[in-house]
């Protein structure tokens, strides 16, 4: 894997201005595409995009990427989601940072405005927002870990009742179980949470 992105690294590094905001546009395009797969192809991509830019890049994007919550499609919403989540693990946290200032700062607005945004989502696409909430609580906490804070217990507390809706939206029955993906999704937001709650629930 890191050989593939030191020479995606290389390729895009030799790359024009021109040519790279070109090749971000497409990638923005389909972001929004109604296929799923084109979305999380458009997500990697973006992840990888931002390790070999550095700081200068990755804080753009996810500064653009959390403007697509915004986006009026649903498909938009969630491909701006899945591609937060590969943003924030493929980056170090402090390179999130935009006008918040540090790393954790920038992270606690994107998992904020992944929160509210998850409330609103149907049930079948809120499995994008938990994704993402769950990439971005675990960036923060490595974040705040890297600038000597506590943690983000501040920000788990308010996405129980999130988690809990999802749970009881797809409990299921005998006759119709609910979609593995959207359960372990569920379980990668629990997990998420009590590994930002680590060092609190140590102490």
């Amino acid at each position: 894997a890191k050989g593939k992105a030191a020479a995606a690294g290389g390729g895009f590094a030799g790359l024009s201005g021109g040519s790279k905001k070109k090749l971000l546009q497409i990638c923005f395009g389909l972001n929004k595409h109604p296929h799923p797969m084109i979305r999380r192809l458009v997500g990697e991509t973006l992840g990888v995009l931002a390790t070999v830019g550095g700081k200068s890049l990755a804080g753009p994007l996810r500064n653009s990427l959390q403007g697509c919550l915004e986006l009026k499609t649903r498909a938009g919403v969630c491909g701006g989601a899945f591609s937060l989540a590969c943003l924030h693990r493929y980056t170090p946290p402090a390179w999130a940072a935009g006008a918040e200032g540090g790393g954790a700062g920038a992270l606690r607005s994107t998992v904020t405005a992944l929160q509210i945004k998850g409330r609103d989502m149907p049930d079948r696409h809120r499995c994008w927002i938990l994704h993402s909430v769950a990439s971005a609580v675990l960036a923060a906490a490595d974040a705040a870990g890297e600038e000597g804070g506590d943690g983000p217990a501040d920000l788990v507390l308010p996405l129980l009742p999130l988690l809990y809706t999802h749970v009881l939206a797809f409990r299921g029955s005998a006759a119709l179980p609910p979609p593995a993906r959207l359960l372990a999704t569920g379980a990668e937001l629990a997990g998420a949470m009590v590994a930002a709650l680590g060092p609190r629930l140590a102490a």
